[in-house]
């Protein structure tokens, strides 16, 4: 088993915009990877407290995907970025990629605003 992580920043908390980016984020999770939902294990969606129009999880699950999924709110910190969707996919693959998209490619090395 291995963990794939990924964020993407979201432009605005709308339930649109909140599907869009998860769709975005976890479609390129599937295809750098060379997985599907038949590799997946579990789904856990973190995000930070301005996102709240709509549950990640719940997009993801509505877009067909019955797997084990849950969404949590990440602890606030000073120095955060918000607007802020995070995953981490536990699948059964060999080799991973992880993802960010909508630049959120700043969070991979734990940078700060």
């Amino acid at each position: 088993m291995k963990v794939i992580r990924g964020a993407i920043f979201i432009d605005e908390d709308t339930s649109d915009e909140i599907i869009l980016r998860t769709s975005q984020l976890m479609d390129k999770i599937y295809e750098v990877n060379g997985i599907s939902d038949k590799d997946i294990i579990s789904v856990i969606f973190s995000v930070t407290k301005d996102v709240n129009a709509f549950n990640p999880a719940t997009a993801f699950r509505k877009a067909g995907h019955d797997l084990p999924i849950m969404c949590l709110q990440e602890a606030e910190f000073d120095d955060s970025y918000g607007m802020t969707i995070r995953v981490m996919v536990f699948a059964n693959c060999e080799n991973i990629k992880h993802v960010y998209e909508n630049g959120a490619e700043i969070l991979k090395n734990g940078e700060k605003k």
